[in-house]
């Protein structure tokens, strides 16, 4: 699927069950003969060439920092690409899978950075939203550990501590919007100043490829459908400036819709004429960005005005051609989705 070689992603792989010097030096002696190194190393946040194994806080017991020393820890990729990317990591997980006594618990995580040429606050702004408009259904995809709000280590992201307004509303470059939000959320932009990528911590811990390499092609599917989202409505001007809350009527007239004020209430039909919403003043002016639009419903500024609430609104009324959460996603990655989704409710 040619939407993966446009990515690079980046994968940290908890695990427990085993020594790291072991880990290490099994490994190596069975990639010995390819271009694949791993290397040991304390603890530390710097990408490297080579895929790297050190401790981790939540996983290591008897650890030692400074020498990567203990039993259970951390498996980090370097920078990967594409389809090249997703066949390094199998290779790398049949190493790993290899050494006698690794394993996964409820402690471990498995995390997932990705990047692409062109990222802008549009996009991730659109991940954001589009994340917590489908985190249920995401939910329904990993064990009762990772769900909704009931890890320390990746919280929920419709949660009242995760500040969606803020990111929706957001103006300036990705580099302040990675300070927007703590890093212990189901998306972490704080990578975003760090290493120029969004960070996933939702699914649980595993090495097992079919499952990582599932998450890890979603993941690029859904990235990909959030760059041509609806939320892109919200950049929308409005042609004529007298006319109250113009971005909203016009949108939706470009759709074919009617959008008129009557009994001090908006009324939404669609383009056969059938009734779909109404929407109060307070209600219409909820669509906007603090500030942006005036007591009348004229807009302020020239700038984008419409909000996260409005780009909600849009896609309910336009569901079947604007989105999905499996939009850009391949058939075989749904497929493997689904079929957990069953088995974990099962």
């Amino acid at each position: 699927m040619t939407i993966f070689n446009n990515y690079r992603f980046g994968v940290e792989i908890e695990f427990t069950g085993a020594e790291l010097r072991t880990v290490e030096s099994e490994m190596q002696a069975i990639l010995a003969g390819t271009s694949i190194d791993v290397v040991r190393e304390g603890y530390n946040h710097v990408t490297r060439p080579h895929w790297k194994i050190t401790t981790d806080a939540t996983v290591t017991e008897h650890r030692n920092y400074s020498s990567g020393d203990g039993f259970g820890g951390e498996l980090v990729s370097p920078i990967l690409e594409g389809e090249a990317g997703l066949l390094e990591l199998k290779k790398v997980l049949e190493a790993l899978n290899s050494v006698q006594g690794v394993a996964v618990d409820v402690r471990c995580g498995l995390h997932v950075h990705l990047s692409w040429d062109g990222m802008t606050t549009t996009h991730v702004k659109n991940i954001v939203r589009r994340y917590a408009a489908y985190e249920t259904q995401i939910d329904g995809w990993m064990p009762s550990s990772r769900k909704a709000n009931n890890s320390r280590w990746c919280s929920s992201i419709v949660s009242n501590r995760y500040p969606l307004r803020d990111i929706a509303n957001h103006q300036g470059n990705l580099e302040r919007m990675a300070g927007l939000a703590g890093r212990y959320y189901k998306i972490n932009l704080q990578c975003l100043s760090r290493y120029g990528t969004v960070e996933f911590r939702q699914h649980s811990g595993t090495t097992d490829y079919t499952k990582i390499s599932a998450w890890v092609k979603f993941l690029m599917g859904f990235c990909e459908a959030s760059k041509t989202s609806s939320v892109d409505s919200q950049t929308y001007n409005r042609s004529k400036r007298t006319q109250a809350f113009g971005e909203v009527r016009e949108l939706f007239e470009s759709k074919g819709w009617d959008v008129k004020f009557g009994g001090g209430k908006w009324t939404f039909r669609n383009e056969l004429g059938h009734y779909h919403a109404v929407k109060t003043n307070d209600e219409m002016f909820a669509f906007y960005i603090d500030g942006v639009c005036n007591s009348k419903g004229l807009a302020k500024k020239s700038r984008q005005t419409l909000n996260d609430a409005f780009a909600t609104f849009w896609s309910e009324c336009f569901t079947d051609e604007v989105d999905g959460l499996f939009r850009n996603v391949d058939t075989d990655t749904q497929d493997f989705l689904n079929n957990r989704a069953a088995q974990l409710a099962a």
